[in-house]
């Protein structure tokens, strides 16, 4: 995608901005993206942002971030970053369930996470797109387990 297309959107991100761009993000990265964001967006579990760049968050349970997913290019995250949100308030206060989460997380080694040692949350290692089809798969499987409203 052309940088001077993107510059005529604006914040906030909404879905249909996302999806525009994302449709045009090449390759694995924009398949990805957009089959995250249709997904957020079915599920009710989509937080639209006001970042400088494109950007999304997913709400966990609790109606708060537990996920985001940033832009393609631009920003000053690699294209394909995203992060995981393991501060207590993001999780209601519950420290089983952020255990529980983090361990989930670090079965697919992309975020080895050690909970004495991470307050907030973290980028994952990898990139969205580098994820192999299984690791994209299982990762998946934990949006699905932890991204829903009670």
């Amino acid at each position: 995608m052309v940088m001077d297309e993107r510059s005529n959107l604006k914040p906030p991100w909404t879905y249909s901005k996302l999806y525009k761009i994302y449709s045009n993000t090449p390759g694995l990265l924009g398949e990805r993206l957009l089959d995250i964001l249709k997904w957020a967006d079915e599920r009710g579990v989509l937080i639209e942002t006001k970042n400088k760049f494109p950007s999304f968050r997913l709400k966990g349970k609790h109606d708060k971030k537990i996920f985001s997913f940033w832009a393609p290019e631009g920003s000053n995250e690699k294209p394909g970053s995203f992060y995981c949100y393991v501060h207590r308030a993001c999780h209601d206060d519950n420290e089983l369930e952020i255990k529980k989460f983090v361990e989930r997380l670090n079965e697919l080694s992309l975020f080895n996470y050690n909970l004495n040692e991470v307050e907030s949350g973290r980028n994952a290692s990898r990139l969205l797109q580098d994820l192999t089809k299984d690791e994209y798969k299982r990762f998946k499987k934990i949006l699905d387990n932890f991204c829903y409203r009670d």
